[in-house]
């Protein structure tokens, strides 16, 4: 178990280890991708409940902090254990996160890292989204880091508007069993996978 720490401080560690590779390449058995957990601490427990014991890996796709009160306390548990065992945890940084982890985060450093690379422009489609087309503008000068950060949440709630209109006229999903039924996909998969030696 971790030493009592501040959340900065914990915020701050994580991002010393989030500045290698993220996805090393190993072998895995179950592997658990978690959505936008949206400040549902309650969520992230229980995927730590449920899953961190017989998962070989837990991958945070990210969004933990941008809506309710508990954002910071749902990044704090996931750092957590993220800094306890970074060879099972891996923590993504999400499309939604609040501008005010950015800055411990790292974000305005990968927008300034990708200007610096000279192959990217602000035209590009992976510069036009939520965040990063605010930031390239504060760094072009067209307005400062402030108005960039509430940009960047008036943006992020439009495409959340977004999301959930198209989600409301979506039919229910069908789950799939990646192992159930007469043949399995999923292994079928591994198996082709491991025969390539990947």
């Amino acid at each position: 178990m971790m030493e009592t720490v501040s959340i900065p401080e914990l915020i701050s560690k994580a991002k010393e280890k989030l500045t290698g590779p993220l996805l090393q390449s190993r072998d895995v058995d179950r592997a658990i991708f978690v959505g936008d957990t949206h400040t549902a601490i309650d969520v992230t427990q229980t995927v730590f409940d449920r899953y961190y014991e017989e998962a070989d890996l837990i991958v945070f796709l990210g969004d933990y902090v941008d809506r309710g009160k508990t954002g910071v306390e749902n990044l704090g548990l996931i750092a957590t254990r993220f800094l306890e065992d970074p060879h099972r945890v891996v923590m993504l940084r999400g499309n939604h996160e609040s501008p005010l982890t950015n800055p411990h985060y790292g974000f305005l450093d990968e927008v300034k890292a990708l200007r610096q690379r000279g192959d990217l422009t602000s035209r590009h489609p992976s510069m036009r989204s939520v965040g990063y087309r605010q930031l390239w503008a504060h760094l072009d000068g067209e307005y400062g880091l402030e108005e960039a950060e509430r940009r960047g949440v008036f943006a992020t709630r439009q495409l959340a508007k977004r999301q959930l209109t198209w989600l409301r006229a979506e039919k229910v999903p069908e789950w799939l069993d990646p192992e159930g039924g007469e043949t399995s996909w999923n292994r079928d998969v591994r198996h082709e996978l491991r025969e390539l030696g990947l």
